[in-house]
């Protein structure tokens, strides 16, 4: 597949993370991809496609929940990801998932093709979201419902990521660092306004908040690179070097303290967790 500029640098970030992508720390694509398929209410017997489906946190339900005779694609940018899941798919003998490389922006599927879309934490990837939820409004059959999950404005991970960025006694472009960082639909006004544009019709909301427990900083450290917040970490040291990067470790560790409990770091996520109809 041929990914327009612009979009491989997004390729090549989760070709770097698809190997322990949501395997390091708690299980919180888990958490909240179950949440997404629980709220799209799927129906036995339909056909679902999965935009940005990473290793399958909502695939798998998805999948299990359509039942043998319905049927699921996830789609991915990242072919690492791909061949990933497809091991993951192959171990659990799902005959019913089937997985494509392929630009959510630019589907290669059938107008009237799915009942369901879904996306866990993958549209504000997108160059152009609008584009996205085009595409998906397109592929749906007639009544067919759109199903995406969101972070909720400045939740804890982030705001901790960038308050330590902001402190860095380095020279730091903090556009640069955080240019990969998810942005947009990360309040109900903006997301309903979205869909809205896409197409869509009869929009709801809700928060979704789980709590979850690192077992300690360094595995809080070690699970942000094994997702989107890697390019951040990678460009902090690639702008000012190792001696930086190890610096605003110390400084997030030194912020994580105020979340340590007996059972570990707390840290809280609040996803938005929006359903829409063609």
């Amino acid at each position: 597949m041929n990914v327009p500029c612009g979009k491989e640098a997004i390729g090549e970030l989760f070709n770097k993370v698809a190997p322990i992508y949501g395997t390091v720390g708690p299980e919180t694509f888990v958490l909240f991809g179950n949440a997404l398929v629980n709220a799209a209410a799927i129906l036995p017997g339909c056909r679902i496609l999965d935009l940005a489906c990473g290793r399958g946190a909502v695939l798998f339900p998805a999948a299990e929940l359509a039942g043998p005779t319905g049927s699921a694609v996830g789609i991915d940018i990242s072919r690492s990801m791909v061949d990933h899941l497809n091991r993951e798919i192959a171990g659990r003998g799902c005959s019913t998932i089937e997985t494509v490389v392929m630009d959510a922006e630019n589907l290669h599927f059938d107008d009237n093709s799915f009942d369901y879309v879904l996306c866990g934490f993958g549209i504000f990837f997108c160059p152009n979201p609008i584009l996205a939820l085009k595409e998906a409004l397109r592929v749906l059959k007639a009544s067919g419902i759109i199903a995406i999950s969101t972070w909720e404005g400045m939740e804890m991970r982030r705001k901790t990521i960038c308050d330590a960025l902001a402190a860095l006694p380095y020279a730091i472009n903090a556009k640069e660092a955080t240019r990969m960082l998810p942005k947009g639909f990360d309040s109900e006004g903006e997301i309903r306004k979205n869909l809205a544009i896409a197409g869509f019709s009869d929009i709801s909301v809700r928060v979704e908040t789980g709590i979850f427990f690192y077992r300690d900083e360094e595995e809080w450290w070690s699970a942000q690179w094994s997702h989107g917040i890697r390019s951040v970490l990678e460009s902090i040291e690639k702008q000012a070097g190792k001696d930086a990067l190890y610096r605003y470790k110390q400084m997030v560790f030194q912020s994580l303290q105020k979340n340590r409990e007996a059972e570990g770091i707390r840290q809280e996520m609040r996803a938005l967790i929006t359903v829409g109809k063609k």
